[in-house]
């Protein structure tokens, strides 16, 4: 079972287990008629079909969910919380289905005509967190997944030396994109191609649905076009690279920790005071209450 985006929950109060198991019906949408939260003891009061679905579609409900849930608080305050844990475990199902439909559509995007496909993605995890590289490498794409090459092996190092958590616990729990999402070829100069504005356009319009689904609180800008996109302005790794910053993107106000890029052809994070400012950058990530939130071990 995938510890972020799991389609069954185990929730305990105390001595008592649930486990809430969720569905897709026939249309893809995991919906309250399918979810179920289901006692896993004896004697004790698990919430009911009837129940998780109200909590299902009490979204966005307003006061009326607010009183249905009071009411409940006040007859049974274990039902209660259980009646909120269906909700958060059913919204997160809820954005892995919507996800993937979009996954679906940045797979057959064939809109820049410079760009080699295929289209890389990570998986459709419900994260808060979200990381934005600059642009798949030539390896990616054969590979599947983003940051699967030498790039990839220095940044995940970088994380599990920080935070304890492997390459696999990280791409579970922390969602991927990046500027553009197919592979820009090789620059006449040499090195990968930087994507044009034309390219970073029509991307952005995907990474504008993924923060309206995601709703991030922590962006990992990886790179200075990432950092540049993200804080919507030019500055030196020097600059931005070591704190928390505070920014607006795609319409939601998000905590910014910039990264330099991995590139095994960069000296910046090899040298001071790019080490050090490195150091502090990912200290920053291993103290951020979202990305703590995202590695925790499943309860």
């Amino acid at each position: 079972m995938s510890r972020c985006g799991a389609r069954s929950h185990v929730v305990a109060f105390g001595a008592t287990k649930y486990t809430l198991r969720f569905a897709p019906d026939a249309s893809g949408t995991v919906n309250g008629p399918v979810s179920r939260a289901l006692h896993a003891g004896g004697g004790g009061a698990g919430a009911t079909d009837a129940e998780a679905t109200a909590v299902a579609r009490g979204r966005g409900a307003g006061g009326a969910a607010a009183e249905a849930h009071a009411d409940i608080a006040k007859r049974s305050p274990t039902r209660a919380r259980l009646r909120l844990h269906t909700l958060i475990v059913v919204q997160r199902a809820q954005t892995v289905t919507r996800l993937r439909v979009l996954h679906r559509e940045l797979a057959k995007c064939r809109k820049c005509p410079k760009m080699i496909g295929p289209v890389v993605h990570g998986p459709p995890v419900p994260s808060r967190v979200l990381l934005i590289g600059q642009a798949p490498g030539p390896h990616e794409g054969k590979l599947g997944r983003p940051f699967a090459w030498t790039a990839g092996k220095t940044l995940f190092r970088w994380l599990e030396e920080t935070t304890g958590a492997s390459e696999s616990a990280v791409r579970e729990c922390v969602y991927f994109a990046a500027v553009a999402r197919c592979f820009p070829g090789k620059a006449k100069a040499g090195g990968d191609r930087r994507p044009d504005p034309e390219e970073i356009e029509r991307c952005s319009s995907y990474l504008s649905r993924e923060v309206a689904l995601l709703e991030p609180d922590l962006v990992l800008a990886v790179g200075t076009l990432a950092i540049e996109q993200v804080l919507g302005e030019k500055l030196k790794l020097d600059e931005v690279v070591g704190g928390v910053r505070r920014a607006r993107y795609h319409g939601r106000d998000v905590d910014v920790i910039a990264l330099p890029h991995p590139s095994g052809a960069s000296t910046w994070y090899k040298l001071e005071p790019g080490k050090s400012l490195l150091a502090r950058a990912l200290r920053a990530v291993r103290a951020h209450p979202a990305m703590r939130a995202a590695l925790a071990p499943p309860r």
